[in-house]
């Protein structure tokens, strides 16, 4: 393989890998959507959530704040799917 195979075997190459990396790109970006699913309260409720939320199997996220909670130390807490909205439990 002479050098001018070599280059445009290579440009070729990195075209696919961009158009694919743009388009799976865009695609995850269009299916991206934000919403509050809690907004905090006073005590023994949590305030400045810090963690980012995790999923089990049954749908319930769970997450911890910062502030809050019995002691103002903050909260761990779960949140379940519940009429149209989320539920919250403070777990500790």
């Amino acid at each position: 393989m002479n050098f001018h195979h070599f280059i445009k075997n290579a440009i070729r190459i990195f075209a696919c890998i961009f158009v694919c990396v743009y388009v799976f790109s865009a695609l995850a970006c269009a299916s991206v959507e934000e919403r509050v699913l809690h907004s905090f309260g006073t005590a023994p409720d949590g305030s400045g959530p810090v963690s980012p939320l995790v999923m089990d199997v049954k749908g319930h996220l769970y997450g911890t704040t910062e502030y809050g909670g019995s002691y103002g130390k903050g909260t761990v807490f779960k949140l379940v799917p519940a009429n149209g909205g989320w539920k919250e439990t403070i777990l500790h």
